[in-house]
């Protein structure tokens, strides 16, 4: 009895400790997960630099200061993007917050298997043919920017190019927004920069006024020079999507605020993050008006002062901007 006392204490003994082996070992993996799912960053991938992305970074960074965040900025050159988007790959993202065109064009060529949030994407009609993404659009809604529009132009005939293949609908949908008010627009189709000049002059005499809005397939460096010195030499008031269209001579930009939209896809990653499946397009939440006195000066259009107060930037005062 005495032997068989000491080897039932001596199993439960090793029993008790298997099962805190057991049990510690549990811990120590579970431990071991978290640690390393803490580990995996949020990666922000910015375009080449300008004000605007830079802007728009920063409110992801106040958004993120509690997770940990790699940044990545792409060079100007699409064949150094080999290089950055390894790096992305070797850290194992749990989320990539892309900034700019750029950032999306380097995730098409490089895909990864993360989660994408975009923002500042002139088309996110084509971010959003990355897997598993999601974006804040810079078109802002028609409810949003026809009373800023109002205060500067009370009414007349607004001329938007556009490309029936990328942004048909906002541009349908903006048209019937607009159709009970002083102010008509004027679609003028075109599928591809070249044919942006014979647009115009052909469909010259329908408008007095021209909108430019977000779309890489037919906006290009080259085509924002020409539609500038065209609004110049035409005398026709341009309306823009960013802020360096108003300092380059826009007389009124209406663009979603830079760094909300930064703060905005980042709350997104957040979400996905957590397990949440949003919408996989957003409006902007907040508008940034941008005005230039000077070009509408020059063109006899006369501002309100409710409207100058209502601009977050006047021009002309500072200093250069790249447009995005």
């Amino acid at each position: 009895m005495k032997l068989g006392y000491k080897i039932s204490s001596f199993e439960r003994y090793i029993g008790a400790i298997s099962i805190t082996i057991v049990l510690l070992g549990g811990s120590l993996f579970f431990m071991s997960a978290s640690v390393e799912a803490e580990e995996r960053p949020i990666v922000v991938l910015l375009s080449p630099e300008i004000e605007a992305y830079q802007t728009a970074a920063k409110g992801a960074y106040e958004t993120l200061k509690n997770y940990k965040r790699i940044t990545y900025t792409l060079d100007r050159n699409p064949e150094q993007f080999r290089y950055v988007m390894e790096k992305v790959s070797l850290v194992n993202p749990e989320a990539v917050i892309a900034i700019g065109s750029q950032a999306i064009l380097a995730l098409k060529i490089h895909p990864i298997n993360s989660p994408v949030i975009f923002c500042l994407a002139l088309n996110h009609t084509e971010a959003l043919e990355i897997p598993d993404s999601w974006g804040i659009s810079m078109h802002i809604p028609a409810r949003d920017v026809y009373e800023r529009i109002r205060s500067v132009f009370p009414k007349g005939r607004i001329g938007i190019p556009f490309n029936p293949d990328r942004t048909g609908t906002l541009i349908k949908d903006l048209v019937n927004f607009f159709s009970d008010t002083p102010i008509q627009l004027i679609p003028i189709s075109v599928h591809a920069p070249s044919e942006l000049s014979p647009a115009l002059k052909k469909m010259r005499s329908q408008f007095d006024i021209l909108w430019i809005q977000p779309d890489s397939s037919i906006i290009d460096f080259f085509t924002v020079k020409f539609i500038i010195d065209y609004s110049i030499s035409e005398r026709i008031p341009l309306l823009g999507y960013s802020e360096a269209f108003a300092k380059n001579g826009a007389v009124l930009s209406l663009t979603g605020n830079y760094e909300d939209m930064g703060r905005q896809a980042a709350e997104t990653a957040m979400r996905i993050i957590a397990g949440e499946r949003p919408e996989r397009i957003q409006a902007p939440r907040r508008v940034s008006t941008f005005l230039n006195l000077r070009v509408a000066r020059i063109l006899d259009i006369s501002i309100g002062q409710d409207s100058v107060a209502m601009a977050d930037r006047i021009y002309p005062k500072d200093p250069e901007l790249r447009i995005p």
